[in-house]
């Protein structure tokens, strides 16, 4: 049985030098904040996280004038759904069998899904409100493949 303060048996008290999960030192902080290098790398992330989301945050935020071109008011959660559909089947995905790919190759084909979707929304109201979904779809999946692409080449900096 335990007594309130008593370690169990085996077990050797815990000091300062354990229960410290700093483990950044100076030259680490200073080498992030100074190094041109390192800024130029968190920029670009940035700017490529954000284009890379724009497109799903545009349908998302438009998902009800969207539905309403087509006379679908009731069907907001289609688009959105569409769009957020693939994400784990592409997380999935890109682990198993994309890692490997070279990343130009990977966001090459981003581009290409994103090209595909992005002009099919904007042509749909020539279509029909599925062919909208089939292209939300392709939006959502580059978002969602961009991001892993994305993702897996910060272990390279």
């Amino acid at each position: 049985r335990r007594v309130h303060g008593q370690q169990p048996a085996g077990c050797k008290p815990a000091t300062s030098k354990h229960l410290s999960t700093n483990h950044s030192s100076p030259s680490m902080i200073k080498r992030v904040v100074l190094d041109p290098h390192s800024r130029r790398n968190y920029i670009a992330l940035l700017i490529l996280g954000t284009l890379n989301n724009y497109s799903y945050v545009v349908v998302n935020s438009a998902a009800k004038s969207i539905c309403k071109t087509f006379g679908r008011e009731q069907d907001i959660g289609a688009v959105l759904w569409a769009n957020n559909i693939t994400g784990a089947f592409i997380t999935l995905c890109t682990v198993l069998f994309f890692e490997n790919l070279p990343p130009k190759l990977c966001m090459a084909a981003t581009t290409l899904c994103f090209g595909l979707g992005i002009t099919g929304v904007a042509v749909a109201p020539h279509f029909n409100f599925y062919f909208l979904l089939a292209s939300v779809v392709l939006v959502g999946t580059a978002t969602s493949f961009g991001q892993q692409v994305i993702l897996g080449q910060l272990g390279s900096f």
